[in-house]
């Protein structure tokens, strides 16, 4: 479950009080609002279960946007928050969304190997809210059957997702636009031959794992 606070930050401290605070939902400005609303919009989208916590706190100048915790069978098991304002005063020239998460992992004495890392064969390109909301609830499913795929979702500009896949060099681009978010399919590009096929969403996982 995620549970997610408009301002904030660690849930350590402040639970005592946190019933006489103000409500951080209803104290935001006009950008923060439409930033928000879209990421609960997101959240419905790939069907994510979430609740509004008021003991989410601000850690200062550090996390003063989005805060989340992650929590598995009421354990804690990962927290973070946005902080695109500190990133803004680190990278002046090149601004981006910046976010920082701590996970717990738990190995009760075990030594925990690292899996090896699967190949990279595709990079997900989105042009516009239609496509970018319709890739989020298809994650699941090449999560399921593990394949690996890439997409900057915080990305609008197409010329820099291409460039972002270039130095991936991933073989396979999978393009979306409005129109193919409309009509249920998307673009299959062979980066090396430049051919392309439209794919049906229905069972595009399932197709692309022939492909990994």
């Amino acid at each position: 479950m995620l549970i997610a606070s408009a301002r904030g930050g660690s849930a350590s401290g402040g639970h005592e009080c946190a019933d006489d605070l103000p409500a951080p939902t209803e104290h935001l400005s006009d950008s923060s609002r439409k930033r928000f609303e879209d990421l609960l919009e997101y959240l419905e989208m790939i069907e994510t279960p979430y609740e509004l916590a008021r003991t989410l706190m601000s850690r200062g100048n550090i996390w003063n946007d989005t805060c989340f915790e992650l929590t598995v069978g009421g354990r804690r098991v990962a927290w973070g928050s946005r902080y695109n304002d500190l990133a803004r005063h680190i990278f002046p020239d090149a601004p981006f969304n910046a976010i920082g998460a701590v996970i717990q992992v738990a190995s009760a004495g075990k030594i925990v190997k690292k899996a090896p890392s699967a190949r990279l064969r595709f990079s997900f390109v989105h042009i516009g809210d239609e496509a970018k909301r319709l890739s989020l609830s298809l994650a699941e499913d090449f999560r399921k059957i593990r394949v690996p795929l890439a997409q900057d979702i915080g990305v609008e500009s197409l010329t820099e997702q291409l460039n972002l896949a270039e130095r991936r060099n991933s073989p396979y681009l999978l393009i979306m636009g409005r129109k193919e978010a409309l009509e249920g399919s998307a673009i299959l590009r062979n980066r090396h031959t430049q051919e392309e096929t439209v794919l049906p969403l229905l069972g595009l996982a399932e197709h692309l794992k022939s492909f990994v």
